[in-house]
């Protein structure tokens, strides 16, 4: 599953790259499931940490969002890559994981019984509390990536 990810974080990276360079006012969120719905990236502007966060997923693997390797050429970072982001394994190969995708889309526009999505308490990353919140007016676009049909709802509320 890894080079398929690949291919598709490497997609992820030039659409926002173009984003970046188009000058385009956008605001990105990062959010995972596997085991719940969880944001490990709450509302930012700067399109580089969002790429950064993509480029660090990884399949039957802990996301450990350490941040790029210390000798690691940082320019496209623009100078301040971010090494905060945590999370909590989503691809944990002794679980039953669920796949939830429309859970985890219906948590995000609001209209699940639960709208809470899970943030670590020690992300620096992923602090707000509460359900998600859109800017007034604001178009949404949401990207899903998955290789599989959604399984059921984590949160008993959502079934």
């Amino acid at each position: 599953m890894q080079p398929a990810i690949d291919a598709v974080r490497r997609g992820l990276t030039r659409f926002t790259d173009a984003i970046i360079e188009r000058d385009i006012s956008a605001r990105f969120m990062v959010v995972m499931y596997g085991l719940f719905p969880e944001i490990i990236l709450d509302w930012v502007e700067d399109g580089y940490i969002c790429r950064d966060a993509l480029a660090q997923v990884r399949a039957a693997a802990v996301n450990d969002f350490e941040g790029p390797a210390a000798d690691a050429d940082v320019s496209e970072y623009n100078g301040s890559p971010p090494t905060w982001l945590a999370h909590a394994n989503h691809d944990c190969v002794e679980c039953n994981t669920r796949e939830a995708t429309f859970e985890a889309i219906s948590m995000v526009l609001g209209g699940s019984p639960n709208n809470n999505l899970f943030r670590r308490n020690d992300s620096r990353s992923a602090e707000l509390t509460g359900p998600v919140e859109f800017r007034d007016g604001a178009r949404k676009f949401i990207i899903l990536l998955t290789n599989e049909d959604s399984d059921c709802p984590f949160y008993e509320e959502n079934k």
